[in-house]
Parts: C-alpha cells; structure tokens; sequence
C-alpha cells in the first residue's frame, strides 16, 4: 500500500470517536467494493480496538457501506456486461481469484457467493461472476448483505471482546499491518 494512503488512514483513525466516522467508514466501504483497494478490514479492527463499545455500530456501519458498494458494482456490470469488465479490470478473467471463483461459482451456486462475502477473500470476482450470470438483483442484495454483515460483526465482536486473537485469523493480517496493527 502506498505511503500517503497509509498517513491519511493513520490520520483517519483518531477520529474515531465522532459521530460521522461510522457513515465515513461506510462510503469507505463502498469505494472498496467498486473503486479503490482500501483494507477496510483492517480499518475496522483498528477503529473497534480503539472504541471497543462502539463495535456493533461499526459493524453495521461497514456492512451496509460495502453492501451499497456490492449494489453499485452489480448494477454496472448489468448495465455493462462482460466487455466492460474485461477492460475495466484488466487481465482479471486470467487472475487466479477469477478462474477459482468461476469454478466454485460453477459448481456451488450461490452459496460461494455468501461464503466470499462472509470471509476475507476478494469480492469483486464472484459479485460479478452472479450479476452476469443474471441473477436477481434482489437475491444478490440479500445474500451480499447477509454474508458482509456477519462477516463485521464477527471481525468487530474479536476485535472488542479478544483482541489478541485477531492475529490468529486467516486473511486479515495484512490489511491490519497495513493500518499500523501487528
């Protein structure tokens, strides 16, 4: 990660105490989804070990942030369709998470996009792998929903109640080394 976005998500998390940082982290969230890499995961259990009471708050917060980022995503690609991902995300149908999350996709449905969305693994891939395969948009809000929204309060409830165990779970010690936890 870049050493300017470092400083400025340093910067972001004194803040946490505030009462536009839940709605902040949120459009954070959504820009992850459709935009940017920022390590949302990490940002969250960095702002939960700050403010250990305000966890469910920051939970929803995410949850929703990067469900309407998930949202947003689909939309364009249903719009779109599979010439505009190929050249917006270049090279992505040859990237390893995309021919996995094909396969899986291909063989489990739905239920890998739950599990995808429920855990630290990119996205993106089987988010739009389900938009092309046109699956209700109201399905893929649900499950989208579902998965993300488990997955912070899980992320978040670690982060309150057993900190050090954080450093114990697959996928997320990157994106905390890269908020400035180790």
């Amino acid at each position: 990660m870049n050493e300017q976005l470092k400083k400025i998500i340093k910067k972001f998390k004194l803040y946490t105490d505030r009462w536009w940082y839940g709605p902040a982290m949120a459009f954070l969230a959504l820009l992850d989804n459709i935009v940017f890499i920022i390590p949302c995961d990490g940002i969250i259990l960095a702002s939960t070990l700050m403010q250990p009471k305000r966890w469910p708050l920051f939970a929803a917060f995410v949850g929703v942030g990067s469900t309407l980022g998930a949202i947003i995503l689909c939309l364009v690609v249903q719009e779109q369709g599979l010439p505009w991902v190929v050249s917006t995300f270049d090279g992505i149908e040859k990237t390893f998470a995309w021919i996995w999350t094909e396969k899986f996709f291909n063989h489990y449905g739905l239920i890998i996009l739950f599990l995808i969305c429920a855990s630290p693994i990119m996205q993106q891939p089987v988010i739009i792998l389900a938009t092309l395969a046109q699956t209700p948009l109201q399905t893929l809000i649900l499950i989208i929903f579902a998965g993300k929204i488990i997955k912070y309060i899980i992320l978040c409830s670690i982060a309150a109640h057993s900190p050090n165990y954080l450093n114990k779970l697959w996928g997320v010690q990157d994106e905390m080394e890269d908020v400035g936890l180790k």
